[in-house]
Parts: structure tokens; C-alpha cells; sequence
């Protein structure tokens, strides 16, 4: 009895390190595949593609909109049915998402009738994607602002395991990272692009000394650079 006992606590050991060095392997070629992510898309994607590896029927990485919505950046295993009515996720709705972001914590659901049980008035959304295990984290910045959550499910109850909730609390911390990383680096191209413009129309305004000949050259450059149809209404002294 003692001899089992000892090799049944190797075996457990050496599955426990096996399962680390697998979440080690998929933390790693995550920050990899993010680190290559320039917008918030292909961060969201780059996400949904390592939650998908890990076993997930059904993932949605979701980003902050607003009015107190967020908005799907990426998904994979959606119905077509089901993925139109839910680009666009109102918080006040419901549901794992808005309590985990609520929460900041991760919440996870192991059956599906626990799931219809806890959110009765989304049970046939649920019926829909064919999820039995279901779970939402968080998604924050550095500064720790909540700015959307990964939504994961499985058509198999207890999908979501010891190992799993550390993965995903892992790739959700990376992918906050990364999406703040990408709105920031947005932020900073918006801006730049605007003062390239205003160069622009200051430079192009220059040509001119007339104000006939200025209205064309920014008609022309706002048609260019910012609008599909521009006009300057000039006033004259009658």
C-alpha cells in the first residue's frame, strides 16, 4: 500500500509538471502571436485562435464600446444566426460577460443547466452554440481599467479546468495588455494623421492668393485626404 501510494503521488507530480510546462508553452507562443498584433483586431484574433487550441468550441474576444456595450473584436464557432445578434452586446442584458467584467474576476459555469439555471433569460442563446461549460474573464490595462473579456465555451460539461482558469486568466492579462497596447498606438496615428493634414492644407492654402483659388485647394485637399464630396461656399459683397 505504501509503494502505491508513492508512484500514485509521481504519477500526480509528474502530470502536474506536464500541465505546467504546457501552460508555460501556450502563455509563451501567445505573448509571441501578440507581440506580431499591430491593430485591435488582429490582437482579438491572435487570442481567439490560442483559446480555440486549448480546446474551445466557442470563443468571443469582446472590447469596450459605448453606451455601456461591448463589441465583439473577434469570434470563432459562432452560428450565423446567433453572431449578428450578438456583435453588438448590451451590459444591462446580462449574462457571464457583464459579471465578469463587473466582478474583475473570472466566472465560470460548468453544465448547461446551471447556465439556464444562473441566466434563465439567455438559456436558448445557450441552446444555440451547443455550450455546456462556459466562462468569461475580464480583459484590463496596466492601470488596471476594465476594457472588455474573453468569453470561452465548450460543448462538454467541466471544460473548464484548474489548468484552463489559470490559462485564461494568463491570455486574458496578456491580451488587456495588448489591446491597450493597440488603442494606444491608434490614438498616436489618428493624431499624427491630422497634423499631416493640417500641414497639408496649410502648405496647399499658400499656393493661392486668391480666396477663389484657396476654396479650390481645400475643396481639393479635404476630397482627398478626408471626405468623398467638399465644397466652400464663398460670400460676396452684392
Amino acid at each position: 500500500a505504501e509503494e502505491l501510494g508513492r508512484a500514485l503521488d509521481r504519477a500526480a507530480l509528474l502530470e502536474s509538471e506536464h500541465e505546467a510546462r504546457l501552460q508555460a508553452e501556450a502563455m509563451e507562443r501567445n505573448a509571441e502571436r501578440l507581440a506580431a498584433a499591430a491593430t485591435a483586431g488582429e490582437v482579438a484574433a491572435a487570442t481567439v485562435d490560442e483559446i480555440v487550441s486549448l480546446g474551445a468550441d466557442v470563443v468571443i474576444v469582446w472590447g469596450l464600446g459605448g453606451a455601456a456595450r461591448v463589441e465583439a473584436l473577434a469570434a470563432s464557432g459562432l452560428p450565423e444566426e446567433v453572431a449578428g445578434r450578438i456583435r453588438n452586446y448590451p451590459l444591462d442584458r446580462g449574462g457571464l460577460v457583464p459579471d465578469a467584467m463587473t466582478g474583475r474576476r473570472l466566472v465560470a459555469v460548468e453544465s448547461g443547466e446551471d447556465y439556464d439555471a444562473r441566466y434563465p433569460a439567455l438559456a436558448e442563446e445557450r441552446r444555440r452554440i451547443g455550450a455546456e461549460s462556459l466562462a468569461a474573464v475580464p480583459l484590463r490595462t496596466g492601470r488596471g481599467d476594465v476594457i472588455g473579456a474573453i468569453f470561452a465555451a465548450a460543448g462538454r460539461r467541466r471544460w473548464v479546468t484548474a489548468g484552463r482558469r489559470a490559462l485564461l486568466l494568463g491570455i486574458a492579462e496578456q491580451t488587456g495588455l495588448a489591446l491597450d497596447r493597440a488603442s494606444l498606438q491608434a490614438d498616436s496615428e489618428r493624431v499624427s494623421a491630422a497634423d499631416a493634414f493640417l500641414v497639408l492644407v496649410g502648405e496647399s492654402l499658400e499656393r493661392s492668393t486668391t480666396s477663389s483659388g484657396r476654396a479650390r485647394r481645400l475643396v481639393d485637399a479635404l476630397a482627398h485626404e478626408r471626405a468623398t464630396f467638399a465644397a466652400v461656399h464663398l460670400v460676396t459683397e452684392s
